[in-house]
């Protein structure tokens, strides 16, 4: 299960991610089997006239845009024309195949979407040709999440509403990861060691019912596959962490972690992982399909007594724009500060004596 904290909408060629401080975040690409592959993000946090900021990100993924990146000299000029006319340009390095742009440029493709106008990039012969289908639509709810509807400052829906009105940011959550003990590599438990765990963990609140490795018979269970072995790292003196596979599909694999501690119930974290750190950190990296030009990550941060939600965050439409994807589209975001050295704690070096 996907945890989430914002809001998300697609219509046509654009979509919207907003996460959980109200900044918004909207993407548009080429249209479907555009020759090709162009992506441009726009992002606007939350607030009065705040201020809307853009990404241009040409296609690297297939291998005639990555001939043609290769074939750049070390400093392309990428012109933006709107509707055959060409309104101004911005320098892309060789090897790189994004580049933030200009104010001046936003503006007009702010004004190129609202008004469905004909939005191209060009460098030389070759053309990116950006859809605007779905782009007002984007727009408006990304007006709404952030509360501009009829104001001055909304991208699309304007009018004289009070500007001082519009909804103001929200904090991100902070976070203090914890340290945890120093282990290269989790331990691969033995046949018998695994048999109890998994028994106990069948029994913990939230354990899925289809975990494949938690429905493997304890009768006699000594083989130690892919599917059935169980891992653990320390936590603390009293905790550790569990992994087991749970699930596998034609293109992505999902591992089970759970907290468990002495005399406690195990606390399930996930199904859907992919990867702890041995350092506080669970990651989970799926594809949106098998070419993975697209799909989603999620991450959880140790603190000390939980495995706390950290990021939530997509990666675009499936567009063969990049690998993994265009761009990062947080749902959830969150502030994590790094575990307190030895003497400090989460506040800082701690005073003469122990205590604040």
């Amino acid at each position: 299960m996907r945890a989430g904290g914002g809001d998300t909408f697609a219509h046509k060629d654009w979509q919207l991610a907003c996460d959980n401080t109200r900044t918004c975040r909207a993407a548009g690409y080429q249209e479907e089997g555009g020759e090709h592959a162009v992506s441009v993000l726009l992002t606007r946090p939350a607030g009065p006239w705040a201020a809307v900021t853009g990404q241009l990100r040409l296609g690297d993924f297939n291998e005639g845009d990555q001939a043609w990146m290769a074939a750049l000299p070390e400093r392309a000029s990428v012109g933006l024309w709107i509707d055959g006319q060409r309104v101004g340009a911005l320098a892309l390095d060789k090897g790189l195949s994004s580049a933030d742009l200009p104010p001046p440029l936003v503006d007009a493709l702010l004004a190129a979407l609202r008004r469905d106008g004909r939005i191209e990039w060009r460098s030389g012969d070759v053309a990116w040709r950006l859809s605007g289908a779905g782009a007002s639509a984007v727009l408006l709810k990304m007006d709404e999440v952030q509360g501009r509807l009829g104001t001055p400052g909304a991208l699309v829906r304007r009018g004289k509403r009070d500007e001082a009105l519009v909804l103001p940011p929200l904090p991100a959550p902070v976070v203090q990861a914890a340290a945890v003990p120093e282990a290269k590599a989790g331990t691969v438990l033995a046949p018998a060691q695994a048999s109890a765990m998994r028994a106990r963990l069948r029994g913990s609140a939230g354990a899925s019912d289809d975990c494949e490795a938690l429905a493997v018979a304890t009768a006699g269970d000594v083989a130690n596959t892919d599917a059935e072995s169980i891992t653990a790292w320390p936590l603390s003196s009293t905790q550790q962490l569990v992994e087991a596979r749970c699930w596998l599909a034609a293109y992505n694999v999902g591992y089970g972690y759970w907290v468990v501690a002495d005399g406690q119930a195990p606390v399930q974290v996930t199904d859907i992982g992919s990867e702890y750190d041995g350092n506080g950190t669970i990651t989970s990296v799926q594809k949106g399909r098998g070419l993975f030009d697209c799909g989603w990550s999620e991450t959880w941060t140790w603190d000390g007594r939980a495995f706390v939600h950290t990021d939530s965050s997509g990666d675009g439409m499936c567009r063969t724009v990049s690998i993994a994807g265009a761009w990062a589209l947080p749902t959830w975001v969150a502030e994590v500060r790094p575990p307190a050295r030895r003497g400090e704690g989460a506040d800082g070096p701690v005073p003469a004596g122990g205590t604040r």
